[in-house]
């Protein structure tokens, strides 16, 4: 949603219950992208910054627990669709009705164990429509969740090296979100082949995609503190590892952070535990210029 506005949405609270799950999109089909928070309650907000009254708010109840939520196009329709990740091993997607004026649920898959972490992509066998490639706690294998209504696949990495801590992702990944857990590395499949993001740090505990018309980023924060940005483009293809372009060191009590490109500059928001955000500015030249080294 980072369109260079400098809205500041502050609804009044309707739920007890705290925003799981926050984000952003054209969901229901209107002239720009919403915001859509989540609370543990189920309690779905949506509304278009800027917020002027409690009228303008749509407020649904959906299932509980969701963690966290992302917002596209998933089967190539031309409709955005929302889809959430439960705590319970539980992904499903949801979309607008005009006519009932309504999200409604359309699909739900269940996975073999926890879900550690998750990313949401373009499909790397068919080349059309998106697919989310959900990892599981402490396993060596991921479970892939075509959303063209194809079965899910369960599987393992070729790189028999690769610990039961690892994420692996799409070359195209849209977004992507770690569980309240720690990984070691990142892993980006592309042509099935393997390239390892290399972490000089410790554990990863968040970490955030970034697209941009000629590369992609890919921004960790590790359990210290540490922030990684790595880039990758169709040259990067070829290469067993990727080690980051840029590092810097935020708060070393930073538990969260996202990503997003405006005005040609990359946005990281990084959050501590008692609430503060903290955003550093990187200008996208600066990482096209490291790519071609």
């Amino acid at each position: 949603m980072c369109d260079g506005s400098t809205d500041l949405v502050r609804m009044n609270p309707r739920t007890s219950s705290p925003v799981t799950a926050l984000t952003s999109g054209n969901l229901r089909g209107r002239a720009r992208p919403e915001l859509i928070a989540i609370s543990a309650d189920g309690f779905l907000q949506c509304v278009h910054p800027p917020y002027t009254h409690g009228a303008s708010v749509y407020t649904q109840t959906v299932q509980s627990n969701i963690a966290a939520a992302h917002v596209m196009d998933i089967d190539g329709d031309g409709q955005e669709e929302l889809v959430v990740i439960m705590t319970d091993r539980v992904v499903r997607s949801f979309r607008w009705s005009a006519e009932d004026s309504r999200l409604n649920p359309i699909n739900k898959w269940e996975v073999p164990s926890q879900i550690s972490a998750f990313s949401i992509g373009e499909s790397v066998t068919s080349l059309c429509g998106a697919e989310a490639w959900l990892s599981q706690l402490a396993a060596r294998f991921y479970v892939c969740v075509p959303f063209s209504g194809q079965q899910p696949t369960v599987t393992y990495p070729q790189n028999k090296e690769l610990g039961s801590d690892v994420m692996l992702i799409p070359f195209r990944s849209h977004y992507i979100f770690i569980m309240g857990t720690i990984i070691s590395n990142i892993v980006i499949v592309a042509n099935q082949k393997e390239i390892i993001l290399t972490n000089p740090g410790w554990g990863v505990a968040a970490a955030e995609t970034v697209r941009h018309k000629s590369f992609s980023c890919i921004v960790t924060l590790d359990i210290t503190g540490m922030v990684l940005v790595y880039g990758y483009n169709q040259q990067s293809v070829n290469k067993a590892e990727l080690p980051p372009l840029l590092c810097f060191n935020t708060f070393s009590y930073a538990t969260y952070l996202t990503a997003a490109i405006s005005n040609d500059v990359l946005l990281i928001a990084v959050m501590g535990v008692v609430g503060n955000v903290v955003v550093y500015e990187i200008p996208v030249t600066t990482i096209a210029s490291e790519l071609k080294e």
